[in-house]
């Protein structure tokens, strides 16, 4: 599951690299021209220009051990003046000291900040220490400090009370984890069960999204970028035997959240046995919803095939209807 770096930027220095390099995305050519007996993570390939950070090895090495803990998919908090003030995604990392002098130099006692970590969806915050130390339950009054990387249930807590999980990079999640959580009752939605469902949807939606950019909704069929669809379930999750959980790759379909992914999961439109997208006559429509239906209406659905006719059937046999 993905960690949460806590990444102290408040001094002068700090705050001057945050605007050198993350505030302006360092060029790719730029990193290429100082590396020195390495290759660029494949993670970058065909970008232009890219977010770094950089953490020293630390006095006896505890930044080190940290940093061996990133990957792909975590959150990292920047912090400053007893605010959070802005959170992003880790795409890559890579040991790089001559990238590091190049773009930093060094620190007093000679260390410079080798142990890049490469960033995307850069968002401002403005998230009071207060409220972290009360979410983690925290004395009132600690400040963070130094590099941290937060992970099990504590990261989990942090990505859901402030929406901190990327829609785009997936971590992995491996078939066991996924096999363990779909044998788990649902149970009430308590930490725990909340922790396996996330785990659940994100082995889903790294099943059908891998590490693209973008991807195709199977209703609509616009392309749009992958945090705005979801691994919907073909048959309602909810009536799902266990051994029809494990099916996955004929379970789940990407549908966008412009309005396919509700409209399909509220039975306004269903897949007949041809694939074809029909509507509910079942369900009365306002007139802007028709709007929305009609479009859809006699489009093939692409995620129809032969591995999932059987789910979309069951979806179109349990129509909802209302009393009229």
């Amino acid at each position: 599951m993905p960690n949460v770096i806590i990444q102290p930027a408040a001094g002068v220095a700090a705050r001057a690299h945050y605007t050198d390099t993350i505030q302006s995305p360092v060029p790719v050519d730029t990193l290429v021209q100082h590396l020195t007996g390495h290759t660029l993570p494949g993670e970058l390939d065909g970008l232009t220009k890219v977010p770094v950070w950089g953490v020293t090895p630390g006095a006896r090495g505890q930044n080190t051990r940290l940093w061996a803990q990133i990957q792909r998919g975590d959150a990292a908090l920047f912090y400053g003046q007893k605010r959070f003030f802005a959170s992003s995604t880790v795409l890559a990392k890579l040991h790089a000291p001559d990238v590091a002098r190049a773009l930093w130099g060094e620190d007093p006692v000679g260390q410079t900040w080798e142990y890049l970590y490469f960033l995307d969806e850069i968002t401002e915050r403005d998230l009071p220490v207060e409220t972290f130390n009360r979410v983690m339950n925290y004395n009132d009054r600690n400040i963070p400090q130094g590099f941290q990387v937060i992970a099990g249930i504590q990261a989990e807590t942090l990505l859901t009370e402030f929406d901190l999980e990327s829609g785009t990079v997936v971590p992995e999640v491996t078939l066991a984890d996924y096999y363990t959580v779909t044998s788990l009752p649902a149970g009430d939605l308590d930490r725990r069960a909340l922790v396996n469902q996330r785990r659940e949807q994100r082995f889903l939606r790294r099943h059908l999204f891998q590490n693209q950019r973008a991807a195709r909704c199977c209703l609509c069929g616009r392309s749009l970028p992958v945090e705005l669809l979801v691994a919907a379930h073909i048959k309602r999750r909810a009536d799902c035997t266990l051994e029809e959980k494990r099916n996955f790759q004929h379970l789940v379909a990407p549908m966008c959240q412009l309005g396919c992914d509700g409209l399909y999961e509220r039975q306004y439109v269903v897949v007949d046995g041809h694939g074809i997208i029909r509507r509910n006559p079942g369900l009365s429509m306002t007139d802007d919803l028709k709007a929305l239906v009609t479009p859809l209406e006699g489009r093939p659905c692409t995620a129809w095939h032969a591995g999932t006719q059987a789910y979309f059937a069951w979806h179109a046999r349990h129509q909802r209807r209302r009393v009229s």
